[in-house]
């Protein structure tokens, strides 16, 4: 998040597209650690961070 001065969500997500951690990134925060290994990630708006839950399977849709 160097150089960036906006906030946002960040949701890691597992091979399975399974949610494993979800966290809140901040402007200018140095580094953002998974509580578990993740394969994917998810970056969108803030106000999205509660529309993920650990345990949840997401799903891809390709355009």
């Amino acid at each position: 998040m160097l150089g960036v001065s906006f906030s946002l969500a960040v949701i890691w997500l597992d091979e399975k597209r399974r949610v494993v951690d979800r966290k809140l990134a901040r402007p200018w925060q140095v580094a953002l650690v998974p509580q578990k290994a993740a394969q994917y990630i998810i970056e969108c708006h803030p106000t999205r961070l509660d529309d993920f839950h650990e345990g949840e399977i997401i799903d891809f849709i390709g355009a």
